[in-house]
């Protein structure tokens, strides 16, 4: 019982030529995007796919893999086009989500569930140039939904297998000059082992393992306030508490649990004085992580907080100049192992970036510029123009990137794991291109290929005995993304897509 109570079902339009905002940070459609290689997963998408998490939906997305330590919950990584966690920027309404307190700082996906979202937008390829260090292979942006004219209430409950269950309700709507949309949601399951006690090598006394149980709790909103004819006022939030019994890497265990707590949002004000569009934003996500194995509790926690000034100039009828200001502070607090730690830095950085419409020409070029408090000065760029022919799109880019050593990388210090930091790393740096094409057969029907390879300098990595250290030379991804969409029928869509991809570290 799943549908919305008073709410009205729609069928997506698949071959539609979506809106997106990750790829400039302004409002586009995809082909208005230059030669960025964009993916938009829509509200009825996820619907459709049946599939509770971010991390189920977004593993079918051309140059992503998703990789998990077990069920539900367990510890999971994104990878995108053959680079590291640390390469891939995930936002949640354009709040960098990133762990500040997590080894290299990846993005933390594995509690967040598909209730309340309106889109996920993928961008693959350098985008260091508009969102800073955490993004040289590609941005995931998760949109949620905002309330409109038509109110509508919903609630469902659905059950399965291995004792799961969920609840989950939620209403949007607007009054007046206040628009809403919040959601609840609470999931749990018994699970199952992780370890495998069919492997006789593990369990050879075929002794019954336990269940490793699941639990979470979701609570999001989008409040919209209209305070003017030209500002507004814009408030997303988003909290999740969830609960996992894991197991060690080879046994069974009854004494290891996790507990993770985060909380994120923004408050926006805009201001529409045309031809300038200005938004003012606060973002900030907090993480807090602690990890039971038998007596011994590890801690761990990361904030990240945001400052930030975008300016939107409609220069000409041809031309829109985008200006960004801010900043950041990201910092951890972690007490674990034995060891304790309190490190935080701050970036300071401002962008530019120009969208050029001629004809059927596209081009959006950027230039970003950034003071980080350890790293000093660094400046990278991207250019991506796309020119239609006919029935056919032709696109490229070319982008540099930049990933800063993370602070745990930087200061931790030796404990049971061994040595791990290192504070004479320094970024890694990448220049990337990719090149491609986009073919509509017939109106419901169309196909693509996108060649696209990265280089890595100064990699950093995890060396057992040595802790983190600086690869030499350069690490290189390449390979092909492909997809295929047809919509034969009003109510059939049928899709697919391949990804090869090919990485080699220095020789």
């Amino acid at each position: 019982c799943s549908r919305g109570v008073f709410a009205e079902d729609t069928l997506p339009s698949y071959t539609t030529d979506e809106v997106v905002v990750s790829a400039t940070k302004t409002l586009n459609s995809i082909s208005d995007a230059g030669g960025s290689s964009v993916t938009v997963i829509t509200a009825e998408d996820i619907a459709n796919s049946g599939k509770e998490t971010v991390a189920e939906v977004i593993k079918g997305v051309p140059g992503i893999d998703i990789a998990s330590s077990g069920g539900i919950g367990s510890t999971t990584s994104i990878f995108m086009r053959g680079a590291d966690s640390k390469n891939v920027l995930l936002l949640i309404d354009g709040v960098p989500t990133n762990d500040p307190s997590e080894m290299s700082r990846a993005a933390s996906i594995a509690n967040l569930t598909v209730d309340n979202i309106e889109r996920i937008e993928v961008v693959r390829g350098p985008l260091s140039s508009l969102y800073g260090a955490s993004a040289s292979a590609g941005v995931i942006n998760i949109i949620t939904k905002r309330g409109g004219v038509e109110s509508s209430v919903y609630g469902g409950v659905e059950g399965g297998s291995f004792g799961t269950n969920k609840f989950y309700g939620g209403a949007t709507g607007m009054k007046g000059l206040f628009d809403y949309a919040v959601n609840v949601s609470r999931y749990r399951t018994d699970g199952f082992s992780t370890v495998d006690e069919r492997n006789r090598c593990i369990n050879p006394g075929n002794a019954e393992y336990e269940d490793d149980s699941y639990e979470n709790t979701t609570w999001s909103g989008n409040f919209g306030l209209k305070l003017s004819s030209v500002a507004s006022l814009r408030t997303v939030l988003r909290y999740t508490d969830a609960a996992l019994d894991y197991d060690a890497s080879n046994a069974d265990s009854s004494v290891n649990s996790s507990d993770t707590k985060s909380f994120n949002g923004r408050i926006a004000l805009t201001l529409d004085t045309k031809p300038l569009f200005s938004t003012f934003s606060y973002d900030f996500n907090s993480i807090d992580r602690d990890y039971t194995e038998g007596t011994t509790v590890n801690r761990y926690h990361g904030y990240l907080y945001d400052l930030g000034w975008q300016g939107d100039i409609a220069a000409t009828a041809n031309n829109t100049v985008t200006v960004g200001l801010n900043y950041q502070n990201e910092s951890l607090d972690n007490n674990a192992w034995g060891t304790a730690m309190d490190k935080s830095v701050d970036t300071k950085s401002a962008f530019l970036q120009e969208q050029w419409h001629i004809g059927e020409f596209d081009l959006v070029g950027a230039v970003r510029f950034e003071d980080h408090e350890t790293f000093g000065n660094k400046t990278t760029w991207r250019v991506a123009p796309s020119y239609v022919l006919g029935d056919t799109k032709l696109k490229f880019s070319y982008g540099t990137g930049y990933t800063a050593p993370s602070l745990y990388q930087l200061y931790s210090t030796a404990s049971d794991w061994g040595p791990s930091g290192n504070d004479q790393l320094k970024p890694e740096t990448s220049r990337g291109w990719d090149a491609g094409f986009e073919q509509k057969v017939v109106d419901n029907l169309k196909f693509g290929a996108t060649y696209f390879r990265t280089d890595y300098d100064d990699r950093i990595d995890f060396v057992s005995g040595s802790g983190y250290v600086q690869v030499p030379g350069k690490t290189k991804t390449s390979g092909v993304e492909s997809f295929v969409e047809w919509n034969p029928l009003e109510q059939l869509f049928l899709a697919g897509n391949y990804t090869y991809t090919y990485t080699r570290n220095p020789l």
